[in-house]
């Protein structure tokens, strides 16, 4: 599996073309995420870094997850029910509910080994979260979900909150 860094610059190529992959690799070390994140943000509008980062999120689920999901999924006894073991799992942050007939997702740290010690990271970078809630419910569900990012630590949340509209 690619590095982070390495998919970070794959999304970037692919969502924003090699022009822009280019100034970002020239202007940036190539293990400074933070570094990343600010010279996407002066080249790109919220909306491009946002895609390039959902789509580094969709490459980052590992499959094993994806499966161990679908099993639970398959064996539940309704959504409530879903939700319920897949928080034993710890997959998805473990704090998975229902709210306004969506699937609200919550972490109370970031779970990325790469930037969960950095300071003052764009929350734009929280995209990829979105990204990967999105693999991971699109997959299970076997259907497309839209994931709507609610709230963030790097926005001076205590937690990240995700919507996930399954239905």
């Amino acid at each position: 599996m690619p590095t982070k860094i390495e998919r970070i610059f794959k999304s970037i190529d692919e969502n924003a073309g090699s022009d822009i992959h280019k100034i970002v690799r020239k202007n940036c070390e190539e293990t400074d995420v933070k570094g990343i994140l600010s010279e996407l943000e002066r080249t790109c509008d919220e909306e491009l870094v946002a895609r390039i980062m959902k789509s580094c999120g969709r490459q980052c689920i590992p499959k094993s997850y994806i499966t161990h999901t679908k099993t639970i999924y398959e064996k539940s006894d309704g959504i409530e029910d879903f939700l319920n073991e897949l928080n034993k799992t710890r997959i998805g942050g473990g704090q998975l509910h229902l709210g306004n007939r969506k699937i609200i997702g919550i972490y109370d740290q970031c779970y990325c080994g790469l930037v969960n010690k950095l300071k003052g990271l764009s929350p734009l970078y929280c995209y990829c979260s979105a990204g990967w809630y999105e693999q991971l419910f699109s997959s299970v569900f076997d259907k497309q979900v839209e994931i709507e990012k609610i709230m963030t630590i790097p926005e001076s949340a205590d937690h990240c909150e995700f919507t996930i509209n399954y239905q």
